[in-house]
């Protein structure tokens, strides 16, 4: 069977915890898990490249089908990725709004308070 293209470290992360592997540790963004002497390693990207899954597989030691069958659901639908962000409220988009005007006066510079402005030298939000 082909190996699928659209997985995301999250979903392949929840097979493998259907599967039995427990979570060890995360180093980065790379999650290691464990089930006996097996010791496999997933990077939680967005979508995970065919042949980042092929070794994923042969770490854990499943098949294609394996990993298929446990990222459904019982009822056999699929899994929503958890990456999906919420929409924005609408005090986030007065707040972004907010941000990008006062980056435009020089105020503030990639999301850090710059110590100047009007006054005597106190920090402008």
């Amino acid at each position: 069977m082909k190996l699928p293209r659209d997985l995301s470290g999250d979903e392949v992360c929840r097979a493998l915890k259907r599967l039995g592997f427990e979570f060890v540790r995360q180093t980065g963004s790379h999650r290691h898990y464990v089930k006996d002497s097996l010791h496999p390693c997933v990077p939680m990207h967005r979508e995970i490249k065919p042949k980042t899954l092929q070794s994923i597989l042969k770490q854990a030691e499943i098949t294609v089908e394996a990993l298929l069958d446990n990222l459904s659901n019982s009822d056999g639908v699929a899994i929503a990725p958890d990456f999906i962000r919420p929409p924005l409220t609408q005090r986030d988009a007065q707040y972004a709004q907010l941000r990008r005007r006062l980056a435009g006066l020089g105020w503030i510079s990639q999301g850090y308070v710059q110590d100047r402005g009007p006054g005597a030298g106190g920090p402008c939000y």
